[in-house]
This record gives structure tokens, C-alpha cells and sequence, in this order.
């Protein structure tokens, strides 16, 4: 990074009042002019600089970004300048004027490439639909609605911005123009659809087109329209500079599904196992296993539990009223502690089986899957044990 103060050794015009709204391009302008002094630009630039002073604060506001660019490129030729990149001597101006981000139209030149690419897309397309706009009037398009209302907001991306944040607004206002497009097309028609990219290109063009980014914008216009012998179109070495961006973010992409595929292969291959342990530890369990949901729907059940209650879906259709009615009701309780509390409570019910009663003791464990909750119960045959059962909370008895 270089000051161009030290570098011209010259003493600055004053600057006018910090309190008026020309106060950044005035002080911004009179700083390049400083830098010109030592130089002799040619016919069109020196023009341009005549012109400039003639102009109300509106009309430098407009025409600025353009003048600045046309003097920046002017000036980096120069010896003096020859080590300096458009990036240093950009920063130069950020830290002499900050205010500069209050014109958003100008502060869009010193953003980095990626951002530079986002917001000049923003910028394009908010023309577009103002001039859209005066023609439909007031959009009855609610997409196109909600497209106005965020192009009014100030943009939210900047250098800490993510590469997915960054990768979905550009997304957004493509089709966000894809659509304006459309329903230009379908109210005005073909041609007044193409006369109003047309007319938002070209002063894009007059304003940007020595910014490596403004190929972006390129996506935003109508196909059409690119066809046009006498469109406006960036250089080679832009377009050249889009080309290579584009083949090394399709690699980047690439490389990341490849890694997502692998990824998701050997997750896929680990559930397989998982499922076939899980099958395994269930279907070989000694005990009557069953996966239920909140209402008693069998979900799965292991051979055990098959040939205890057999072929039917609905748990409680298996056992006694007496024990499925409070069993309904625990199972569906409302609070999340009061489920997890199921874990410490054992359900006893007995039921015939080859002829003689038998005891069961039932084990209830929520387990969450996703937003769900599903019940893993264990039946097991107590009366082998001595076990009979009582009356006491939670312990039923079939009558």
C-alpha cells in the first residue's frame, strides 16, 4: 500500500464542508485531479473532467463511478504507479474517505472480486425493476413484490459473508431477474422486455465495464439480448477472466459432491451394518421385543412376539383392557420428563399360554428418531421366576 500524498508532495485543495451530502466525491474528485497534475490525459479524459464540474450533485453521483475508473486505469500506467495494484490503490481511498460506503453505487468499485460480483448483480437488477416498475406500475406479483422490498434493504453481504451466503444471493437474484423477465415478456412483451435489460446493461456498461466483475451481470441479461450486433460487451480478457472463474468453481463443486458422495457411501454402509446388528441382537433376544409409536402401532417386532401375541398391529389390541388403558395413558403423556421417567417403571400382565397362565413383566424405553418418539418394549416371562403379580402403581393384573 502507497499514499499518493507523499507521492506528489503537493499540498491538497481544501476540502469542502463534511456536512454536505457532495462532501466524499468532491474531496474524492479534487484528490485525483491533484494526482493528474503531473500528467497529461488525453482528449476524452480531459474532457470528461470539464464536463464533471458543470454537473449537479445528482448527475456526479451517476457519472462518477465511471470518471473515477476511466482515471484509476489512467493513472496505474503511469511509472510512478507501476508497482501499485488497483486493489492497493483503491484501499488508499477507503482509508483517507470511509464514507465512501455511504454511495453505494461508487463503494460497489472497492469491494473485493466475489463481493464486487454480488453486489453489481444487485445494482443491475434493481435498475431493471425500477424501470419495470415504471411501466406495470406497482408490481401484483408478490415474487416480484418481495424482489423490490429486499433490493431496498442495504446489502448484507460483505468480506466476513460465507461461500454459501455469498453462492445464495447470487442464486436469489438470478432468478429473481429469470422471473422479471418472464413477466415482462408476458405483460409488455418480447421487445419492451429487452428494451428494458437493454437500457439497464448499457448504463452498467458506461459505469463498470473496467471492473473485472461486471462480467457477472452477463448472466442477468436475456439471451437475446446478447445476440444483438450492437450490444455492449465486456472485453476478452473479462470474459476470459468469467470463463476460468467459472471452470474452477465447477471444479470446487465437483471435488465437494465427490467427497459428499464418498461420504455419504460409507455412511450408507454403516447403517447397513448397523441394521444388520440391530436385526440380528433383536430377532436372537430371548424376550418378546416390539417397536411401538405413541398410539400402540406396531412398528416391528422380533419372532418371539410373533408367536407370543400373534398377527396383529396394534399392541394394545394384545393385552388386557385393564392394562392397556393406563399403559395408553402413560404412553401418551404430554411432558417429555414424564416419558423419559417410563425407563425406571416395569408394566406386569399375564395372559394364557399353552394352556396355563403366565406371568409378564414389561419394560418400556422411549427412544427419539428425528421429531418422533417410538416405545422399545421388552415382554418378559416372569413366572418361571417366581414373580407374580401385585396391585401396586404401574402393576396390573389381567382379570
Amino acid at each position: 500500500m502507497f499514499n499518493f500524498r507523499k507521492l506528489f508532495k503537493g499540498k491538497v485543495t481544501a476540502f469542502p464542508n463534511p456536512n454536505e451530502h457532495s462532501y466524499v466525491l468532491n474531496s474524492v474528485y479534487k484528490d485525483l485531479l491533484h494526482q493528474l497534475k503531473s500528467y497529461k490525459p488525453g482528449y476524452e479524459l480531459s474532457m470528461r473532467l470539464k464536463l464533471f464540474k458543470k454537473l449537479d450533485i445528482a448527475q456526479k453521483t451517476e457519472e462518477f463511478p465511471s470518471l473515477y475508473l476511466d482515471i484509476e486505469d489512467f493513472l496505474l500506467l503511469q511509472k510512478e504507479y507501476s508497482s501499485k495494484s488497483k486493489q492497493d490503490y483503491r484501499e488508499v481511498f477507503l482509508m483517507e474517505y470511509p464514507r465512501i460506503t455511504e454511495y453505494h453505487e461508487f463503494y460497489v468499485v472497492f469491494l473485493p472480486y466475489d463481493i464486487q460480483k454480488v453486489a453489481l448483480s444487485r445494482l443491475f437488477l434493481k435498475e431493471a425493476l425500477a424501470a419495470a416498475k415504471s411501466l406495470l406500475g406497482n408490481f401484483k406479483d408478490p415474487y416480484l413484490s418481495k424482489a423490490e422490498k429486499l433490493l431496498s434493504l442495504p446489502f448484507a453481504i460483505d468480506k466476513y459473508s460465507t461461500e454459501v451466503e455469498v453462492n445464495q444471493t447470487e442464486k436469489e437474484i438470478f432468478d429473481y431477474s429469470s422471473t422479471l423477465q418472464a413477466k415482462l415478456k408476458e405483460s409488455l412483451g418480447s421487445n419492451a422486455m429487452l428494451s428494458i435489460f437493454n437500457n439497464a446493461y448499457n448504463k452498467h456498461f458506461y459505469n463498470y465495464y473496467l471492473l473485472e466483475a461486471f462480467t457477472a451481470i452477463i448472466h442477468l441479461v436475456p439471451e437475446d439480448l446478447l445476440k444483438m450486433e450492437d450490444a455492449n460487451m465486456p472485453s476478452k480478457g473479462q470474459m476470459h477472466k468469467l470463463l476460468k472463474s467459472q471452470i474452477v468453481k465447477l471444479e470446487e463443486i465437483n471435488i465437494k459432491l465427490s467427497k459428499e458422495i464418498l461420504e455419504r457411501k460409507q455412511i450408507q454402509k454403516e447403517l447397513e451394518r448397523n441394521e444388520r446388528l440391530y436385526s440380528a441382537v433383536l430377532h436372537n433376544s430371548l424376550d418378546a421385543n416390539i417397536i411401538i409409536d405413541q398410539f400402540g402401532e406396531i412398528v416391528r417386532w422380533n419372532a418371539k412376539a410373533e408367536a407370543l401375541f400373534g398377527n396383529r398391529n396394534n399392541l394394545f389390541s394384545l393385552l388386557p383392557v385393564v392394562f392397556t388403558v393406563p399403559l395408553k395413558k402413560t404412553l401418551g403423556s404430554s411432558t417429555l420428563k414424564e416419558v423419559k421417567q417410563l425407563v425406571s417403571k416395569s408394566f406386569h400382565f399375564s395372559m394364557p399360554l399353552n394352556g396355563k397362565t403366565n406371568h409378564f413383566k414389561l419394560k418400556i424405553s422411549p427412544i427419539f428418531v428425528d421429531d418422533e418418539i417410538l416405545f422399545y418394549c421388552i415382554a418378559t416371562n416372569v413366572s418361571k421366576e417366581g414373580e407374580t403379580p401385585t396391585t401396586d402403581l404401574g402393576i396390573i393384573q389381567q382379570q
